[in-house]
């Protein structure tokens, strides 16, 4: 039997400028002579082989390190492709842009292996050595430095440090005002039953809820699709996010085998790989929701100020997970200080309004209310901006030293608060206007605030 192609077949990126797959014989023989038993396995035990490799390439066996350079070399493709899935039609993000970047390892025998005090360096021959004396080191290089099998899969962690990889996201700031937020913090961040609408409402799948009169033949086969993804993402809320701590200032780490071997057998799949859980469930989901987040964004690529500074859109990511933050509190802040019938009343004012897209007037109509004066009152918007205001402007101070990475200068740190100000500016405005649009069709889209909210109606439950 032939060991798995993604041992011993290198995906590079040619002097043509095209991306190719290279069969590297060295690779090959190695785990024919080596681990013939291993590779005969059907399905091939992947943790057990790359801890071998790896405890090979650490006595610097040059053989194993190319196995792991060509195993690596598929995920960083494939996080490629994600990237460019997720923020190319935003920002316009291509492979081609990407490539030389990632796709950089030439395949060749001749590197530098080196392994003291539990630290393993990966260099280029002396000769690649350039006028201020540093060698260029492929990407796959810097992963395989910093894997550890005990930890978790190679295909994960080629995944999570491609995205993750320092020169990498310099490039994406740099040109495009790139930076990716963690899949994991992602997925914290989503309730399942939110997950549900967001795939209903903005991906078109099947809606279990409101089946059709006359179901196309694909409706039994897209309602389980959808079923399975909601499920998979209560399955890590269960397990990843219950045992997760969060650390001011650090990034979710990734989950490990054990956890992901609870959540298949969370999901009774019949599949028994954990290293491969995160890439074949979790991602895609993650993707699903990154790229709604993304359409939510106002309009323009950079919100400015009065002093002539911007976001990057991509911060604006990180400004919306305290937009939601902020809204809950707030919200719930709001209703704790209400009698039960009046907090009822509003919850029922806020569902009309952002669920149904009805007008304050008709629903005002409804509940018996004098007039639309009454329904804004009752909400009282402007103070409920307000303590949405102060609660960001809060979580802001509090994640300062996260956001200094997102500068190259102390001013424009400074200048955040101001920033932060004039992005909810602009989204209480958009919420105004698409509201009015709403309430005149009695559909639309919502706001970036009005998906918060509608995010916080899901989850409340008064005391």
């Amino acid at each position: 039997m032939v060991a798995p192609v993604k041992y011993w077949k290198l995906v590079r990126l040619e002097a043509s400028g095209t991306i190719a797959e290279i069969d590297r014989p060295p690779a090959l023989q190695h785990l024919e002579t080596e681990h013939t038993e291993l590779v005969s396995q059907d399905p091939l035990e992947d943790r057990t082989l790359q801890t071998l490799l790896v405890e090979e390439l650490k006595q610097a066996h040059h053989q194993a390190a190319l196995c792991l350079r060509c195993y690596t070399s598929h995920y960083i493709l494939i996080s490629c492709h994600r990237l460019v899935q997720t923020y190319g039609e935003h920002y316009g993000l291509t492979l081609s842009a990407l490539a030389p970047r990632t796709l950089d390892d030439n395949g060749h025998l001749d590197i530098e292996i080196t392994y003291h005090n539990n630290q393993l360096s990966i260099q280029r021959p002396a000769q690649y050595i350039d006028e201020r004396g540093d060698r260029y080191q492929p990407l796959s290089y810097r992963i395989l430095e910093k894997f550890d099998p005990q930890k978790g899969s190679l295909s994960g962690w080629a995944s999570r440090l491609t995205w993750q990889d320092s020169k990498l996201k310099k490039f994406l700031k740099e040109e495009y005002g790139i930076l990716p937020i963690s899949d994991w913090a992602l997925l914290n961040d989503t309730q399942p039953q939110r997950l549900k609408g967001i795939l209903i409402k903005h991906f078109n799948f099947s809606n279990p809820d409101k089946p059709p009169k006359n179901p196309g033949p694909n409706y039994q086969r897209e309602v389980q699709q959808l079923l399975t993804l909601v499920t998979t993402l209560e399955a890590y809320h269960a397990i990843y996010r219950a045992e997760h701590t969060p650390q001011r200032g650090k990034p979710c780490p990734e989950p490990t085998l054990d956890q992901c071997q609870r959540m298949i057998a969370y999901l009774n799949l019949s599949e028994n790989n954990p290293e491969d859980f995160p890439t074949k469930h979790l991602h895609p989901i993650a993707d699903y929701i990154r790229r709604h987040r993304l359409k939510q964004m106002p309009p323009q690529a950079m919100v400015p100020t009065s002093g002539g500074s911007s976001i990057p859109s991509e911060l604006l990511l990180l400004f919306d997970r305290y937009l939601r933050e902020s809204v809950a509190k707030t919200l719930t802040n709001h209703l704790s200080r209400q009698k039960p019938d009046k907090a009822r009343k509003i919850l029922t004012i806020l569902h009309l309004q952002y669920n149904e897209y009805r007008s304050q007037t008709n629903i005002a109509q409804e509940l018996g209310l004098p007039g639309q004066y009454t329904i804004s009152r009752l909400l009282n918007f402007k103070l409920l901006s307000i303590g949405i205001a102060t609660h960001m402007a809060e979580r802001l101070r509090n994640d300062t030293p996260r956001l200094a990475a997102y500068f190259n200068d102390a001013d424009r740190l400074l200048h955040l608060q101001d920033q932060l100000q004039a992005y909810l500016e602009t989204l209480v405005s958009e919420d105004e206007k698409l509201r009015y649009n709403a309430a005149q069709s009695r559909q639309g889209q919502r706001s970036q605030l009005g998906e918060a909210i509608c995010d916080f109606l899901e989850q409340y439950r008064p005391h």
